[in-house]
């Protein structure tokens, strides 16, 4: 469907004009308005949608790589206590952020997890994860007080990575989900990730987030960072464009029996499931294993997603330049943009 609500394949209007439009030949556009197949004032050809072919070359992300990085929550925040920041931390991966932007500019997409900001609050309520719920499972809806409070938490951390990436030159955006994303019983109901592209045309860094969306049926839901990468993934004008996914944690990678998994594809992807576990502290959305099960899905639609140690200065900026120090990738064994998909969606893609 497009944001219009209509199908794809149908002839789309513009909000503003009454005269039809060419057909959207993508799933989701990525303007602003309803479409992004309309010609308004000579901004675009007609029929060419963000990402289309006949708007190859023209932005500045079109010609840059599309890079992704998690900050996660238990490397940025101490999760056994509460709404405890390691700033020390979050100043540290900034300033790398901004220094591998400065030797080789990218395009960027910047995600971090709610650590003990709101995944302690969350776990206090009925608010739980958008893949939670099973016939088996009835979810209670969060009332209005649960839901404003614990997006209240998560959005003081996200304001503090805000903070920390504008303080080390970074052009940040704030792009939480809940302000482009709705759901339908814990699955994409309205994507809106044409923000996210025009902001990256406009050489900014939209900054995303663990937080709490609305649901037309459970009322709200927790979605995880990793669930957002997926919807960009697989969004308007972004979809086929992410060429690495970095993950940073306080593990070295997935460790196996107390040794680093240097690489996870077709060979060993079941076992290392199995050896992936939960996260350390209050965590609602799964942990670990969570990732790696979404990043797996996702690896025939992205380069590669590395899970790197990010308490270990020099990681990030050092793979934000391409170069991998330990840690675990995650892809095919001859990964290449455009395949089909390594696995199954994950539940919260799922029709």
């Amino acid at each position: 469907m497009g944001r219009c609500g209509r199908s794809s394949t149908a002839s789309c209007r513009s909000t503003t004009s009454p005269t039809p439009t060419p057909r959207c030949r993508r799933e989701v556009c990525s303007a602003s308005s309803c479409c992004a197949c309309d010609e308004r004032a000579g901004q675009r050809e007609p029929g060419d949608c963000c990402g289309s072919a006949a708007s190859a070359g023209r932005s500045r992300s079109d010609l840059v790589s599309l890079q992704f990085v998690k900050l996660g929550g238990s490397l940025i925040t101490d999760k056994t206590g509460e709404q405890s920041l390691e700033r020390a931390t979050l100043d540290r991966l900034a300033a790398e952020v901004a220094a591998a932007q400065t030797a080789s500019p990218t395009a960027l997409v910047v995600g971090h997890g709610s650590g003990s900001f709101g995944h302690v609050a969350a776990a206090r309520t009925a608010l739980r994860a958008a893949g939670a719920a099973s016939p088996d499972r009835p979810i209670d809806r969060p009332s209005a007080t649960e839901v404003s409070e614990v997006q209240a938490a998560a959005h003081r951390l996200h304001a503090e990575v805000l903070k920390a990436l504008r303080a080390a030159g970074v052009a940040a955006m704030s792009l939480p989900p809940s302000s482009w994303l709705t759901l339908q019983d814990g699955k994409v109901a309205n994507a809106g990730c044409g923000a996210v592209a025009q902001a990256l045309e406009l050489g900014l860094v939209p900054v995303v987030c663990g937080d709490v969306v609305l649901d037309s049926v459970r009322g709200a839901v927790i979605c995880s960072t990793e669930e957002v990468f997926s919807v960009l993934v697989r969004g308007g004008g972004l979809a086929g464009r992410f060429t690495r996914a970095l993950w940073m944690g306080r593990t070295d990678g997935l460790l196996v029996a107390g040794k680093r998994l240097d690489r996870i594809d077709e060979t060993n992807v079941e076992s290392a499931l199995a050896e992936a576990g939960g996260a350390l502290g209050v965590d609602v959305t799964g942990g670990m294993r969570h990732r790696v099960e979404t990043l797996w899905s996702l690896a025939g639609e992205v380069g590669e997603s590395w899970i790197l140690d990010g308490g270990r200065p020099g990681v990030l900026e050092a793979a934000l330049g391409g170069r991998r120090l330990g840690g675990t990738c995650v892809g095919r064994a001859e990964p290449a943009l455009g395949r089909p998909q390594a696995g199954p969606p994950p539940p919260f893609m799922s029709s």
